[in-house]
């Protein structure tokens, strides 16, 4: 049954990420002075982490989670990515803490820590061929200029 439901849940989220993917972008006319927080750095740690039993069931959870409050919503089906909206999350929990922190850690289902590791080892197992590679979009962005926003270089390394 366990099996069933995961596979299930799977070719769920595999068809979210199809739809999303294939959706039209929309544009928009403002301009925004941003760089790419990234662009200087690369994976330091060695760490992979793996995709366990508790990560599947906590990005289970969030999907359905995200899926049943998305349709109570009324919006189309399908322009919410759950794999998206955990990673996002997760980008803006490695910067909570105290009660913010346990909260997101509550609503996505883990550990940031954890999360973090079974994250990038699920990402890094995307499949991929010559013909077919998954992107993943989530970035963090601010505005240049900004005098009074300091990015840590742990924070940037963590996610």
């Amino acid at each position: 049954m366990k099996t069933k439901l995961t596979t299930f849940l799977s070719l769920i989220l595999a068809t979210l990420m199809l739809a999303g993917a294939t959706l039209p972008m929309a544009g928009c006319a403002v301009k925004v002075n941003a760089e790419e927080l990234s662009a200087n750095y690369t994976r330091k740690t060695t760490e992979t982490g793996e995709v366990t039993d508790a990560f599947v069931a906590a990005m289970a959870d969030f999907s359905m989670t995200l899926f049943n409050t998305t349709v109570a919503a009324d919006k189309e089906a399908g322009k919410d990515n759950p794999l998206s909206a955990m990673i996002c999350l997760a980008m803006i929990a490695n910067g909570a803490k105290g009660e913010t922190l346990s909260q997101m850690e509550t609503a996505l289902g883990m550990d940031i820590q954890s999360l973090n590791k079974a994250l990038y080892a699920y990402t890094d197992n995307l499949y991929t061929d010559e013909n077919c590679k998954v992107s993943i979009a989530d970035s963090i962005w601010y505005r240049n200029g900004d005098d009074n926003l300091v990015v840590k270089e742990e924070f940037l390394q963590t996610c």
